[in-house]
């Protein structure tokens, strides 16, 4: 009882501060603003054309690995004809250029999309060849990232063997070689997996912001101040050893509401980046939470 007292008071003197309580507010005001100021900057062109990029994630997360990787390789090598074609067009109209010799060389390849190109029945997505190949190329690499799974896999059980080769991993019964042994065993179940294709652009945002990183950290030192800096500028310390909770039961308070409160602003912090992620990539929070633990079910941990 007296425990949760001494926690009660840490909460009171903590949060009665208004510097303090600034100091956080400030901390998840401009962690949200940099983290919109973030996605703008990197995925303008995506988020512009949102709905177009929308409808070219729902048609390839129907199909198969194999089927929707072999799909958009093909739709990045038709756009990126499309552009060598139209940076052939405007060279030519720019510098009065002869292409004819390029445009027969890319005919011969590709027969049908210059065709195409010529007659103006392009099949683009937003209509404007740049555009596309920027949306093809993020949806193609992250594809690509499945469907070459299998590949990483085998990459890893051949270094392990060329490793174990070397003399001084390849001792019996050392730390080094049972590292490599146990490696081996643990991706070996991860071979034959068909890993599904999923939308998980909002938790790709969230996972590679480093700045929420650095405001919890930056957090973590508020609330160390906040939790000592009252008793020190009142010189009290003295007294508060004296004091029979005053040794271990107070610095176990300390810690406790240090550890509770610094979960809830890790918690806090990327939920808030979630939700801000999610409402921009046009993501709906809790059916990519359910499929995230779906799709997890399939790789053993």
């Amino acid at each position: 009882m007296k425990f949760l007292e001494l926690v009660i008071y840490e909460y009171r003197k903590v949060y009665r501060s208004k510097s303090f309580v600034f100091f956080f507010l400030s901390i998840f005001l401009i962690n949200g603003a940099l983290f919109i100021y973030t996605q703008y900057q990197n995925n303008s062109m995506l988020l512009k054309h949102i709905n177009a990029y929308q409808q070219l994630h729902d048609k390839y997360s129907d199909m198969d690995i194999e089927t929707s990787y072999t799909s958009i390789k093909d739709m990045l090598i038709r756009i990126d004809v499309y552009g060598d074609l139209s940076t052939l067009t405007t060279m030519a109209k720019d510098h009065e250029l002869d292409i004819s010799d390029e445009f027969e060389r890319i005919r011969e390849q590709y027969p049908a999309l210059v065709e195409e190109y010529q007659n103006g029945t392009m099949q683009l997505i937003t209509g404007e060849i740049h555009t596309d190949r920027i949306l093809v190329e993020r949806l193609y690499r992250d594809i690509a990232h499945v469907y070459t799974y299998e590949d990483y896999l085998n990459i890893v059980d051949e270094q392990a063997e060329m490793i174990s080769d070397f003399s001084i991993f390849s001792k019996s019964g050392t730390f080094s070689k049972r590292n490599i042994i146990r490696t081996v065993r643990d991706f070996d179940p991860l071979h034959g997996i068909n890993l599904p294709y999923a939308k998980l652009d909002a938790f790709s945002a969230v996972a590679t912001f480093p700045m929420t990183d650095i405001f919890m950290l930056f957090g973590l030192f508020i609330y160390c101040v906040a939790l000592i800096v009252r008793e020190k500028d009142r010189e009290i310390f003295p007294l508060l050893k004296s004091c029979k909770y005053g040794g271990a039961s107070l610095i176990g308070a300390k810690l406790f509401f240090l550890g509770v409160n610094s979960i809830l602003m890790v918690l806090l912090l990327y939920f808030t980046n979630y939700a801000i992620a999610a409402t921009l990539y046009a993501h709906q929070i809790w059916e990519h939470r359910f499929n995230a633990a779906y799709y997890s079910n399939n790789v053993p941990f």
